[in-house]
């Protein structure tokens, strides 16, 4: 069977073919054309129905005019099945409204302001690796404790308690002792948390460390009592779960579903206080998502961007569909700098150039993804995806890409070994057909053979760090707290893509390490975010969005653009009790 060339314009059919027969298959209604990135609702707002009479929940917040009654303030999410609700016992075995029994330091709003929580200052000391945080006092576990500093020591020291082994250790590598600890080689008592007394908590880590309160968004605490009375799953079991928070557990059925109640007995924070009096997270039942999210009493859910696109296709649920940033992430080629030719920039130069994002995004991902010109996606703090100068960096230039490939000895690709790129399960259909258009690109606009494979993540992460990775391959990367540190770490030496440079090393420790005004320091990312972009150590593919489905009875201050426009459920909302949860509530239909 002879094989058809594939050139930009078959592969763009095909991509649309693709996204249309995975529409078929699942039967939705004939569907619109794709919208803008970000839904924006209705132009014209429903007008309220008033209830009768003002109504307040059991912690006193009275509800809206035009809420439904108590009793309909129940929501209803799509989760999984959790193997625990506490992130400091799993968090990778977690789901969804995780960690619901406590209030972490810190929280942020839509606007990814960061808040308090349970502390209510902090503070740097002068040398910048220590922070002080005072927590709120008077706030109360529901078996009569009070929440101390004692509490959140406990939970940290568990943490890097070798024996606990928890999978999320990694995340605080920056502080004190916490390595050598995780790795037993000192008790877990000396890493850089310590009380002060009841309400003072010093966290040291070992370098000036401006972005910390940030990385504390996770900092939900267990019981200190409760820990050493019940054990490390005290929470898992209805009878003695110990919560601080709003909500509180009154029922764990496994495998199928977990409801959380209000706290009577909450004494935090005012603004924390849900509308809602009941919140049931249910697994869905064996059928495609769209169809039980509509025939169920489910409000939320989030969900694939096949999902997404299917259900953008129904005309009775195009508008309940909200595609979020997520955790920023960003798909990408990179290039391993440990094989040749990749350590010839000229090369890199020369497939990056040759690869037109936009169409290929658009035509594959639809409002599933934005093309990327940086690595930081527009909305994360510091990002200039958005500037004019985003798109010069890396351009599309096949003349160019051509002219870099001859001058490094492969005149239209001649002598270029043949290309496997490997790409994970991990971002579905899209980041496979999007893999596959740049190989496609590959192979016409340069002459290079190029074929996509797939590997299975945990290999893949196997090969990248034991330095067998493929010479070319499609990845991402996430936020987990809400600082450019986090995500451009990821470019130091000795990391991804082999690239060891001393010089980016020393701006990004600089930057990270930076405590002066935020621009001054966003200036410094932007140097050093610059400088992997003009070295080609990788090439931008595209930006995820996230759908998620929102039925229309949800409504509130929640559901109000945040700066940039975007409406809908933010990050960390999916991860635990985050401000969407306390800013909406069910209006009367």
């Amino acid at each position: 069977m002879s094989k058809q060339k594939m050139t930009r314009r078959t592969f763009l059919g095909l991509a649309g073919m693709g996204v249309a027969a995975g529409l078929a298959a699942c039967a939705a209604p004939t569907g619109r054309p794709s919208g803008p990135a970000v839904y924006e609702g209705p132009a014209t707002p429903a007008v309220p129905t008033p209830t009768t009479a003002p109504q307040a929940n059991v912690l006193g917040k009275v509800l809206p005019p035009d809420a439904a009654p108590l009793d309909k303030q129940v929501m209803v999410v799509f989760g999984g099945t959790p193997y625990t609700l506490d992130r400091f016992i799993s968090m990778y075995q977690s789901s969804g409204l995780t960690s619901p029994y406590s209030l972490g330091l810190v929280r942020f709003n839509k606007n990814y302001d960061l808040l308090p929580a349970a502390a209510e200052s902090w503070s740097p000391a002068e040398d910048g690796k220590k922070w002080i945080f005072k927590l709120r006092r008077g706030i109360k576990w529901s078996d009569g404790n009070e929440l101390t500093a004692h509490d959140y020591v406990a939970t940290f020291q568990l943490g890097a308690s070798p024996e606990h082994a928890w999978d999320f250790a990694w995340y605080y590598l920056n502080l004190k002792n916490w390595g050598e600890a995780t790795a037993g080689k000192v008790p877990v008592s000396e890493i850089g948390v310590k009380a002060l007394d009841d309400y003072t908590l010093e966290f040291e880590a070992t370098t000036p460390a401006p972005y910390l309160p940030s990385q504390l968004i996770w900092s939900v605490p267990l019981s200190k009592a409760a820990l050493e009375k019940h054990g490390k799953f005290y929470n898992n079991d209805v009878a003695t779960s110990v919560t601080c928070s709003p909500l509180k557990l009154t029922e764990w059925s496994k495998d199928k579903r977990f409801v959380l109640e209000l706290n009577e007995k909450y004494t935090g924070p005012a603004e924390m206080i849900p509308w809602y009096t009941k919140f049931v997270s249910e697994v869905p039942a064996a059928i495609d998502a769209v169809t039980a999210f509509q025939s169920s009493d489910v409000l939320w859910m989030r969900t694939d961007a096949t999902t997404g696109r299917v259900a953008e296709a129904d005309p009775s649920l195009a508008d309940q569909v909200y595609w979020m940033y997520g955790d920023f992430r960003t798909y990408f080629v990179g290039f391993n700098f440990a094989m040749k030719p990749f350590d010839d920039i000229r090369v890199r130069q020369a497939l990056s150039m040759c690869f037109d994002r936009a169409p290929i995004v658009q035509a594959v991902a639809g409002r599933g993804g934005v093309p990327a010109y940086t690595f930081l996606a527009a909305g994360f703090p510091g990002s200039w995806e958005n500037s004019p100068e985003a798109k010069t960096i890396q351009p599309f230039d096949v003349e160019k890409a051509k002219q870099l490939l001859a001058e490094a000895g492969y005149p239209n690709g001649q002598g270029f070994p043949k290309l496997e790129i490997p790409v994970t399960p991990i971002g579905g259909q899209t980041a496979s057909l999007i893999a596959q258009g740049f190989a496609a690109e590959v192979k016409n606009q340069l002459g290079i053979e190029a074929e996509v494979v797939n590997r299975d993540w945990r290999v893949f992460i196997e090969e990248v760090r034991t330095n067998r990775a493929a010479a070319v391959w499609v990845d991402s990367y996430g936020m987990d707290y809400l600082d450019q540190s986090n995500m451009l770490g990821v470019f130091t030496s000795n990391r991804l893509t082999n690239w060891n440079n001393e010089t980016y090393d020393a701006m990004f420790n600089e930057a990270a390490a930076y405590a002066g005004p935020k621009e001054e320091r966003d200036a410094k990312f932007y140097e050093a975010e610059k400088m992997v972009l003009s070295q080609f150590v990788i090439c931008p593919l595209y930006h995820e969005r996230i759908p998620y489905l929102i039925k229309p009875q949800v409504t509130g201050p929640g559901m109000e653009p945040d700066k940039i426009g975007v409406r809908g459920s933010h990050w960390p909302d999916d991860y635990g009790l985050g401000e969407f949860w306390f800013t909406t509530y069910i209006k009367n239909m």
